[in-house]
This record gives structure tokens, sequence and C-alpha cells, in this order.
């Protein structure tokens, strides 16, 4: 996507979205860093999927709680969601403890204001 209509779409989602004034102005315009790191394909391709909610089915150990950490941190960083507009849900208490830390590390502050829990 050229960077003109990249800008344009983020500003069409600071309104849509409703981040306050000049909170997208201060946002990276890279990927975060680290965040497809020990990705397979298939995890990368979850990570990055388009718009609309996702669910991440797989089997013990297979990398669940990282690919659900790193697609919320591409969406409040790289698709200009709001921390408050993302849900993120898991299984186990120790599951949304490890999403909760690691999306403190990929997103510092932000992280606070993300839904992150067990069912």
């Amino acid at each position: 996507m050229p960077a003109y209509t990249r800008s344009f779409v983020r500003a069409m989602r600071n309104d849509l979205f409703g981040w306050p004034d000049g909170r997208l102005a201060a946002m990276s315009q890279t990927v975060v860093p680290g965040l497809f790191d020990g990705l397979n394909e298939q995890q990368r391709e979850a990570v990055t999927y388009g718009d609309g909610p996702l669910l991440i089915l797989a089997g013990p150990g297979s990398g669940k709680t990282r690919v659900i950490t790193n697609r919320v941190a591409f969406l409040v960083r790289e698709q200009s969601v709001p921390p408050w507009r993302v849900l993120a849900v898991t299984f186990t208490n120790k599951a949304a403890r490890e999403m909760r830390e690691r999306a403190e590390r990929l997103l510092g502050e932000d992280a606070a204001d993300l839904h992150l829990g067990t069912f």
C-alpha cells in the first residue's frame, strides 16, 4: 500500500475508532520489532490476517498464545486499532497471564487498555 494511502487509512481509522487527537501522529509507521521472530508461515498469516474476528485453534505447545499476542500488537501498532477495542480470550489463567506479559513487552503502556482474559 502506498505511503499516502496508508496515512489516509490511519486518519480514517482515527475518526472511526475515536483515538484522542494527535494519537496517530505519535504512532510508529514500522512493524513492531520482533513481531515475526520465531513464527512459521501459518502463524505469520494469522498475525496479519485481514479485518474481523479471528479464532486460533491448535494443539498444546503450538504457539497459540504467541500468535494471539502478536496479533494484538499488530492490530494496535500497524492497523491503528485502539487497545480498548481489542478482546483476546484464552482458556487458562496461565495463558492469560502470559498474554498480558507479552503484550506489555510489545506495546508498553498501551497494554493496560487491552481486554485480555479467560472464558
